[in-house]
């Protein structure tokens, strides 16, 4: 998968997607793909964590670090070597009425061909589903107004 990159407004503060985001113990409860997440230490605002996700015959467990910057940006890297490459970004901006613009830019490729064949097609509208995931965790959390 390519840069890919996604912007959506929502009707919720910054602080309060940044917060949904940060809490990847919780990933599997609601966001497709994730099988588990556990944090693994942690330095400051940063964190490191063991995850599994499983898209269609595709089951991976690998590594992240995760820069937390309170509350505009969260950025996810991984040097695992099953990735070619791997950067995930969060930034939440808030907007003149209150909401926050999401903005989700990924870059994450399997370094094995078969493997990022089969990602790939798992996960052409990912970002999508990705977004709508934590909205919809958003609206179940926080209800549905500012």
């Amino acid at each position: 998968m390519p840069g890919t990159t996604l912007r959506r407004v929502l009707p919720f503060r910054p602080e309060q997607l940044f917060d949904l985001v940060a809490e990847v113990e919780r990933y599997p409860e609601f966001v497709p793909w994730w099988v588990a997440a556990r944090i693994t230490g942690r330095d400051g605002d940063t964190y490191a964590t063991d995850q599994v996700v499983r898209f269609g015959p595709l089951r991976r467990r690998f590594a992240t670090r995760t820069q937390l910057l309170r509350p505009a940006r969260i950025d996810v890297s991984s040097e695992d070597r099953g990735f070619r490459q791997f950067q995930i970004c969060w930034r939440f901006d808030e907007t003149p009425k209150g909401d926050c613009e999401v903005g989700l830019t990924m870059t994450v490729e399997l370094s094995w061909r078969p493997a990022q064949e089969v990602f790939a097609a798992a996960m052409a509208h990912g970002p999508e589903r990705l977004v709508a995931a934590f909205e919809a965790r958003a609206r179940q959390v926080y209800g549905t107004s500012l």
